[in-house]
């Protein structure tokens, strides 16, 4: 698909993509209830409403006592992919796999406009399509056994796509940081591990100062108190999610061993 819109440029509008999108949402939506028992519905539902912050009286009233996803959506755009969200969370492991294939799927119908992408129960910014398949995908399952970075890691993608900068990088921050204690085994600042932590990736020297001054990037705009905190720029902010990716997949095979 994206060939096609790449052909007819004409096409290209958000507002009207999100509609789309929300449309093939309704119809997983119809899906997943048709799948679920009464008792998981009623979970189902009550979580949902709690995410997107409806008032589940309210809509059951408005619908007669028969809700469903779509009412609890009401076509909203936000709403639908909280509503994904909620839906992986309940799910078993089983059906999670196939339910990973059918909002990948969605996504590869939409127009890159869109500028989303998911792995493994969350939504992310889409950028460069290789970049975020072997970096931020991956990175994601590797940080599968350890979910407090695994959420770190999320937390930082969801903040970049609602623009605030300040907590993609102090989620990088702390990603590393508690990664880091992981490998090293201890619970020390990231700036006390640093040197034991260069020493145990045995990168060159090249790849030491460019991982040196990248932690002392994250220390001065990432960490919540840091002196400089509140100036930096998007370009900047994307490329430290790259780095932080490309450090998770250098710790993690070292843990690994």
């Amino acid at each position: 698909m994206k060939q096609f819109y790449e052909n007819f440029p004409e096409f290209n509008n958000l507002e009207k993509e999100k509609k789309r999108f929300v449309n093939r949402l309704n119809q997983i939506f119809r899906e997943v209830e048709e799948n679920c028992s009464h008792e998981e519905l009623l979970q189902l539902h009550v979580n949902c409403c709690f995410s997107t912050g409806e008032d589940i009286d309210i809509i059951r009233d408005r619908k007669r006592g028969y809700l469903t996803l779509k009412d609890i959506a009401d076509n909203s755009y936000e709403k639908s992919l909280l509503i994904i969200i909620e839906i992986f969370k309940l799910a078993d492991d089983e059906y999670k796999a196939e339910f990973n294939k059918q909002i990948v799927l969605a996504i590869s119908y939409s127009n890159p406009i869109l500028g989303i992408n998911w792995v493994n129960g969350m939504f992310y910014p889409s950028g460069d399509s290789t970049l975020d398949k072997e970096l931020i995908a991956y990175s994601s399952f590797l940080l599968e056994q350890y979910p407090a970075e695994q959420k770190d890691l999320h937390n930082a993608l969801s903040n970049y796509k609602a623009k605030k900068y300040d907590d993609v990088l102090h989620h990088c921050f702390t990603c590393l940081e508690d990664l880091t204690r992981k490998l090293l085994n201890n619970k020390r600042a990231l700036t006390k591990n640093k040197e034991e932590l260069l020493a145990k990736l045995e990168a060159d020297q090249n790849w030491k100062s460019i991982i040196n001054r990248f932690f002392e990037f994250l220390n001065d705009y990432g960490r919540h108190g840091g002196a400089k905190r509140h100036e930096k720029k998007e370009e900047e902010v994307e490329a430290a999610l790259y780095q932080t990716c490309l450090l998770v997949r250098m710790i993690m095979r070292k843990i690994e061993k």
